[in-house]
């Protein structure tokens, strides 16, 4: 795998989870923080349908930031949300590479505390809400192979399609376009059982025209240190670190520039089996965050489960 792939080893083929309390303009990224982990640069070689569900759990406190236009203070979020996400990966290459296609859809339930401001002013110190969350398509996802070293290159674009209403403090939906490029890499050594992976994502939004707020651009890194100690069973560490690499922008940037900063580290673990002859995965994850910077720092927990058609 030499040439043009080769120079594009910076990380991950990832999708998003939308939601009110997940933006910058709300405090972090559109896209999921630590979304990848052990194999984020592995693209099945073989046509058919992987599909992924994540149960994620995060719990956070952001001491201010904004929520459909309205300043909220010393705020803490609960969100437990569930994301799916199927990836087809056709008959078809491209400069060498499997060609693929993904999406991913959350539905999240956020439950915020403090001093929540409505247009009718502070109503009370807490709220919940389920809803149905953005959808981020990747109409492009490439993946090419050479031994141990697997790398895929995609295109996500995030659509606004989730609920949202100005008039709410807690919206599942963003409200905003987005489009990211992403590149993921994994050394998976086999013999040893050693698999290193590292995923890059970087998010470019479009002003909400509800509150004219643009969230500036984020860098994602994720990354995975693992190794299989058994057929089934492969331990590890994952991490992540996002930075807000331009200032927020539009009338309703009323924070200034507001850039943001975060990091987490946390233990990992897959165990793989078969049921008949279908492949399954079931992966475990926790993140304590910190380092934090004008965003939401805090705890997230997840399991997964894989499944190759």
């Amino acid at each position: 795998m030499t040439g043009t792939p080769y120079r594009l080893l910076l990380a991950a083929l990832i999708l998003p989870l939308g939601g009110g309390a997940q933006a910058f303009e709300g405090g972090t990224s559109a896209y999921l923080k630590g979304f990848r982990d052990f194999m984020s640069g592995y693209l099945p070689q073989e046509p058919g349908l992987s599909l992924r569900e994540d149960i994620y759990v995060y719990g956070g406190r952001n001491e201010r930031t904004l929520l459909s236009g309205r300043l909220q203070l010393q705020l803490d979020t609960q969100v437990i949300a569930n994301i799916v996400r199927p990836t087809f990966v056709t008959p078809w290459t491209i400069l060498g590479a499997n060609y693929g296609v993904a999406l991913s859809w959350a539905q999240p339930n956020i439950a915020l505390e403090g001093q929540l401001q409505t247009p009718l002013g502070t109503v009370g110190n807490a709220g919940e809400r389920f809803g149905i969350g953005d959808v981020a398509l990747s109409p492009i996802v490439l993946g090419w192979h050479a031994g141990s070293w697997h790398m895929n290159a995609a295109f996500a674009v995030y659509l606004p399609v989730g609920d949202y209403d100005v008039a709410r403090t807690i919206n599942a939906g963003n409200n905003y376009w987005a489009v990211s490029p992403q590149v993921g890499v994994t050394y998976f050594d086999p013999q040893t059982g050693w698999d290193l992976s590292v995923a890059t994502v970087y998010v470019t939004s479009w002003e909400n025209p509800a509150t004219r707020y643009e969230s500036g651009d984020a860098l994602h890194v994720d990354f995975a240190v693992g190794k299989q100690v058994s057929s089934n069973l492969k331990l590890g560490i994952v991490g992540y670190g996002l930075w807000q690499v331009s200032d927020d922008a539009g009338a309703g940037a009323r924070l200034g520039p507001n850039r943001a900063r975060v990091y987490g580290l946390g233990p990992a673990l897959t165990y793989s089996f078969k049921v008949a002859d279908t492949p399954v995965s079931i992966l475990g994850k926790y993140y304590r965050e910190f380092g934090e910077r004008n965003t939401f720092v805090g705890n997230s927990g997840t399991i997964s489960v894989s499944v190759r058609f």
